[in-house]
């Protein structure tokens, strides 16, 4: 009783739970028709809403070409690529021309220093030698010879490593100051061929007449120098002086006064010794005088035309290239003369000298008989 009891209470939950389980089979297809029902009309009521005629409540397409922007960022990146390739390329570059430059600049570092020991290394063995001289005098001096011949036999064999750079840097040598002044003097030649104009002053004087006192000298020079040192120059002067005329009378002379003309032509040779060129010369001139009666009223004026020839000495100095400084002494006699009143006046004068003794040393020779010297200083301006 009891079994069958159980049994039928285990039939009777079977049932139930199968009846269950079709319920729930049964909601679930329902629940899925209503769902595609629901997803039907919803469709329906899309394609009714979104006609293919109707693109007014359409939403916009933005259609991109993927091609095209992939093309060009592969561009971009190549140009990158390329631009880094140069850059680090320059760079390479720029590395290997600075290291050469150092190595080469090592190098000459390493010659020089090589240089500088061979030197204070022989330094050292003259001053050795001295020493040992002034210690022992001559009694090491032929053991010491043949010590040191030996080892300078051995130290020129040993020929220094010669390096051989491919792209020297350039080196600019220090000269001395001994190096500097003997170039200068060397190359630069103070004289040469030269055309020139020189302003003229000094004195001039009759050194054997009393009676003639010099006031000034002015005048111009004009000259042509070669290269064989001969020099052809012309020169005017202009002199004045003062006077007293013993034509007039021995006791009581008249006082006149001289204008004094020189042109003169000269030929001079110039001796080159650096800066300073002594020179010497030949002179010929025309002399123009002319006079002027002060004292003695009444007597009128006069003139004079002379031809005269001298020599002359000088000496100039080279200040610049194109200007010197120079002075010259000149002593001219007279060649010949042209003076119509001097014949009478001579006779006179030696009348006059015979009958009074106390005049008989005056020289009463006409002025143009008379030598002269000139002492001048000029500036020569070459061109």
């Amino acid at each position: 009783m009891t079994k069958q009891l159980i049994i039928t209470l285990c039939m009777l939950s079977a049932a139930v739970s199968y009846a269950q389980n079709d319920e729930y089979e049964i909601e679930t297809v329902e629940k899925n028709i209503a769902k595609e029902n629901d997803d039907d009309i919803a469709l329906d009521e899309f394609k009714a809403s979104n006609d293919a005629s109707d693109t007014s409540n359409s939403p916009q397409i933005n259609i991109y070409n993927a091609n095209s922007n992939a093309s060009k960022q592969a561009q971009k990146a190549k140009q990158e690529s390329k631009s880094n390739q140069e850059s680090t390329q320059d760079s390479s570059d720029y590395v290997e021309r600075a290291n050469e430059i150092r190595n080469n600049r090592k190098n000459m570092e390493v010659g020089t220093e090589q240089k500088m020991i061979e030197k204070i290394e022989w330094s050292r063995i003259e001053d050795e030698k001295e020493r040992a001289n002034r210690l022992f005098g001559n009694r090491l001096e032929k053991k010491d010879k043949h010590e040191t011949e030996d080892f300078q036999d051995d130290y020129k064999q040993e020929k220094p490593q010669v390096i051989v750079v491919e792209k020297p840097v350039a080196q600019h040598k220090i000269k001395t100051v001994d190096e500097v002044t003997t170039e200068t003097e060397s190359s630069e030649e103070f004289w040469g061929r030269e055309t020139y104009i020189a302003p003229v002053a000094g004195a001039a004087t009759y050194g054997s007449a009393d009676n003639v006192r010099g006031d000034m000298a002015l005048g111009v020079m004009l000259g042509s120098r070669l290269d064989s040192g001969f020099a052809v120059e012309g020169t005017f002067l202009y002199s004045s002086y003062e006077m007293d005329d013993y034509a007039m009378s021995l006791n009581n002379p008249g006082l006149k006064d001289v204008n004094q003309y020189n042109f003169t032509m000269g030929l001079k040779y110039n001796f080159d010794l650096g800066r300073v060129s002594p020179s010497i010369g030949a002179l010929l001139g025309y002399t123009y005088r002319q006079y002027d009666e002060k004292k003695i009223a009444n007597t009128g004026s006069s003139d004079s035309n002379a031809f005269d020839a001298g020599l002359s000495a000088g000496l100039d100095v080279k200040v610049a290239k194109n200007f010197s400084i120079g002075a010259e002494y000149r002593i001219m006699r007279n060649v010949t003369y042209d003076r119509a009143e001097n014949q009478a006046a001579n006779q006179n004068l030696m009348n006059q000298q015979a009958n009074n003794p106390n005049t008989a040393n005056r020289d009463v020779r006409p002025l143009e008989e008379l030598g002269y010297q000139m002492f001048l200083v000029n500036g020569k301006l070459s061109f």
